[in-house]
């Protein structure tokens, strides 16, 4: 309170106060910390006060705990310069050479990894010197020139070398995935390994297209130009354009491979577990910090000139490295220093993007941390000055561009040889180990050597386990068709105990309907990388041919499936409470995507759809996505071009060819719209609360169903009630089929 009662001309002297404070050794006060930082983000005017301090306190020869926040700046007037050789001068004949060496070694011993980075790759004298004055290491202006060289280099003789940094062990397992990035860690090594997925497909782009131009080409460089001592450490290894050789690393349990992007970063932990990992250890109070320490990275990044696009998820985007005590930014692919991002990440500051992030920490940390930072969110004013002029890279000026100018600790070479600077051994395990070590690495490698029916997702498995002791609700569709199967079936014994109880010899005899079983066989044997991504990649398995499926081959039970919803069908009450009951049942289904396509931009929309449902974050609590013309790149297209182009882009996700008939894919829209998009390889169902029942028996009937048949003349399906009758008798007899078998 008495911060927000001075006067802006009050701030000069408590800054002067603020200097002092700092001057005996209080540097790590988290007074001074809040107030210099209130300072830093409010007054232009406090710069030049807190320069001719610190040029005060260097002419009288006080010696200063090392910093290395960035609020102090070297003093860069003429004057300034004159008055530091001056000191120099009197430091030198008050101390003697070899006196001021042994002080300026005893203050080398307390600089932090991230000064010793920059020296490492400092390539003379007089680089080195302006490194250790930038972060105002003491003595560092007035030792002669062969001192500092010779202290620097007594220094990094005592870090390790790149072969010693290098865990004993090189191989990697997987350590993660985003959106179009997988890790791989070692947790013997400081650094991961990123790369593109190779087979996955972003807005109707390769993922590798994605990283090149949107991580690299802007989040990387951005990082790289302007955020030393914000973003994680990162060397990027790019091998596309032939210049340089594709970088090889060692992957447990399956040897060398080898990628043509590779982004090497020091190993962070993400900010939210490590608040959860303080949280349970009792520090809350500690989890508080670095909330705060959060805020002021971000705050710190906006003046320099890089904003964080992805406004909603910008906690997820920032780490804890636990090695130097520092938060960092860590994920650059929503990096940006366009000034149009820069005004709308500060227009949604004071509402989206503090809500998520409060509830992120509600959901994911604990209550009193969520609720300090309601207390303390982000506010508008710390990204604007009093005058009401945006702070966006008014710290990044040509003067100081090589200050903060991100450096990694080793050169290309040194890291290949890290990666892999050993031969490769044979690990001995047994084939069986090794294949279930390679389906870790790859997540989305499913082994289907044994069917497991636990395994078995979404409405036929509900049934499955109804069966035998159902209780069933009339009244519904569903239950009506388990009602009558019920009675079909026999009583005494479950079915399945009853064909599981049958001797060999019988179980050759069973009924013909077995020709209409739909088979899932499992892959043959693959050795190779390329044939298992080979495999993947089809997504189909071959079937018995039948009848009644005739257009597509079987497919596996598990199969991703994509429901596309346009936003403004929420509108409607009926089906917007369908829609949330269908959540409820199999909105965490991890094989069923809900996509809700919004014509206009996203984050609108996003607050259009909380509003719709009541505040709910369905894109939390569920399987639930949300797309808007930006991610294809469209600005004023028309709905029936974005309706194709999510379409297309759902296809490709779930494995299916252009040619190919099938219900994976299903979109809900109007007459109106439907008549513009002219396509019949996707179900097309006019929007109507019982469309949500009809899409998931469609899910199901996959592959067992001509759908088209049943669909109009322009391949729209009109769900009526004889339809859904219809459906599900064809899930009643698939059950039966499936039964029998």
């Amino acid at each position: 309170d008495q911060m927000q009662q001075r006067t802006l001309q009050d701030r000069p002297q408590l800054v002067k106060s603020i200097a002092n404070l700092i001057r005996k050794g209080m540097s790590d006060n988290s007074l001074i910390g809040f107030l210099t930082q209130d300072l830093y983000l409010h007054t232009g005017q406090a710069w030049s006060v807190i320069n001719e301090a610190e040029q005060q306190i260097r002419a009288e020869q006080e010696e200063l705990e090392p910093r290395d926040d960035g609020l102090l700046m070297p003093p860069s007037s003429p004057k300034a310069r004159a008055e530091l050789r001056q000191s120099q001068q009197s430091q030198r004949k008050r101390f003697g050479k070899w006196a001021l060496f042994d002080k300026f070694e005893k203050a080398l011993a307390g600089i932090s990894g991230d000064v010793i980075l920059k020296l490492r790759q400092a390539n003379d004298i007089g680089a080195r010197r302006q490194i250790l004055l930038d972060h105002k290491i003491p003595h560092a202006a007035e030792i002669a020139g062969k001192f500092l060289n010779q202290a620097v280099e007594n220094l990094l003789k005592q870090q390790p070398a790149a072969k010693e940094v290098a865990a004993v062990n090189k191989y990697l397992r997987w350590g993660g995935e985003g959106r179009y990035l997988v890790a791989y860690a070692n947790d013997e090594f400081d650094y991961i390994m990123k790369t593109y997925h190779s087979d996955r497909m972003i807005g109707g782009a390769p993922a590798k297209k994605i990283v090149q131009v949107e991580w690299i080409e802007e989040g990387f460089q951005a990082a790289k130009q302007r955020l030393e001592g914000i973003a994680a450490p990162t060397l990027v290894i790019d091998a596309t354009n032939g210049t340089t050789n594709e970088f090889a690393y060692l992957l447990d349990g399956v040897g060398q491979r080898k990628t043509d992007i590779a982004i090497i970063q020091n190993k962070i932990t993400p900010l939210l577990e490590y608040l959860k990992t303080l949280v349970r250890a009792g520090k809350v109070e500690e989890a508080k910090r670095l909330i705060d320490e959060y805020k002021r990275t971000a705050i710190l990044m906006f003046r320099r000139g890089v904003v964080d696009k992805d406004f909603g998820g910008t906690l997820a985007n920032y780490g804890f490295d636990e090695k130097s005590g520092r938060v960092y930014v860590f994920d650059f692919g929503d990096l940006s220093t366009g000034y149009q991002p820069a005004y709308e990440f500060v227009d949604y500051i004071d509402g989206a993007t503090n809500t998520y992030i409060e509830r992120g920490l509600r959901s994911e940390v604990d209550d009193e941390v969520a609720n300090y930072f309601q207390a303390n969110p982000f506010k508008e004013s710390d990204f604007y000055n009093q005058s009401g002029k945006l702070l966006f890279g008014v710290d990044f000026t040509d003067e100081n561009a090589t200050q903060f100018r991100m450096i990694f600790p080793f050169s290309e070479a040194e890291v290949r040889e890290m990666f892999l600077n050993h031969s490769i051994k044979q690990k001995g395990k047994s084939s069986h180990r090794a294949e279930l070590r390679h389906s870790r690495i790859d997540p989305e490698h499913i082994s289907t050597k044994a069917l497991r029916e636990s395994s078995r997702t979404g409405f036929l498995s509900d049934a499955r386990a109804k069966l035998p002791t159902a209780s069933v609700k009339p009244g519904t569709v569903e239950p009506q068709a388990m009602e009558s199967l019920r009675a079909e079936l026999p009583s005494a014994t479950p079915p399945m105990t009853a064909l599981a109880s049958k001797p060999a010899a019988s179980m050759s005899k069973l009924p013909s309907a077995r020709a209409e079983l739909r088979t899932v066989r499992p892959p043959n044997r693959v050795d190779s990388e390329a044939e298992v991504r080979q495999e993947q990649g089809r997504g189909v398995r071959k079937g018995v041919e039948s009848p009644t499926r005739g257009i597509q081959q079987a497919t596996q039970v598990d199969q991703k499936k994509r429901l596309i919803i346009p936003l403004e069908k929420l509108s409607d009450d009926a089906f917007r409470k369908k829609f949330l009951e269908t959540l409820e049942r199999r909105g965490k289904d991890p094989h069923l995507e809900f996509v809700i396509l919004a014509s206009g931009f996203e984050l609108r929309a996003e607050r259009k759809a909380l509003k719709l449902l009541n505040q709910r974050n369905v894109f939390v609590e569920f399987n639930v996505q949300l797309f808007g013309p930006e991610r294809f790149g469209q600005t004023v297209k028309s709905e029936a071009a974005l309706m194709n182009n999510m379409i297309n882009m759902m296809r490709h996700e779930v494995g299916l060819s252009p040619r190919e008939f099938s219900t994976r894919v299903i979109v809900i829209g109007d007459e109106k719209i439907f008549q513009k998009v002219q396509r019949r390889d996707t179900p097309k169902l006019l929007a109507q609360p019982e469309v949500m029942e009809a899409a998931l028996l469609l899910f199901e009937l996959d592959g067992a169903l001509d759908w088209f048949r049943i669909a109009g003349s322009n391949g729209v399906l009109d769900v009526t009630r004889s339809i859904l009758n219809l459906l599900n008798q064809a899930v009643r007899s698939q059950l039966k089929i499936e039964m029998a078998a």
